[in-house]
């Protein structure tokens, strides 16, 4: 008699949740903090969300592969959606945008600290008024 293994229960829940119900047509960019107008409402478009509403349901719905957000905005900073995006077993990868920072790498490893297994890190803008390339 054979035996089956048992279920593997360790599947992060966005990973899981992925299957069923997802909405759009491939890699999702979820914007948390952003002003409604900047986010879109085509499904290949980024979607925005309160940092709140971020749960394993509502990264799968999206199929949030990608999360941006402010390094720090007026009510939640990096360290506030890594923790939420790691309690809703997200799998993707979560960029905090800034235009500068004194210490970047003093931020990424209080994250990795914080958060380990978390795809973190720093994208830096061009301060209003810089040269182009």
């Amino acid at each position: 008699m054979s035996r089956s293994n048992p279920p593997n229960n360790r599947e992060p829940r966005a990973r899981a949740a992925r299957r069923d119900g997802a909405v759009g047509a491939g890699p999702g960019v979820v914007i948390i903090g952003a002003p409604p107008s900047l986010a879109g409402q085509d499904a290949t478009a980024p979607v925005h969300l309160d940092l709140h509403e971020i749960t394993a349901d509502e990264l799968a719905r999206h199929r949030a592969d990608l999360v941006l957000s402010p390094l720090v905005a007026e009510h939640f900073d990096c360290f506030d959606v890594a923790q939420a995006l790691v309690e809703a077993g997200f799998c993707g990868r979560y960029r905090a945008v800034v235009q500068q920072v004194p210490d970047p790498a003093l931020v990424r490893c209080e994250v990795a600290a914080n958060c380990p297994g978390l795809d973190f890190d720093i994208v830096f803008l061009d301060p209003p008024g810089a040269p182009e390339g």
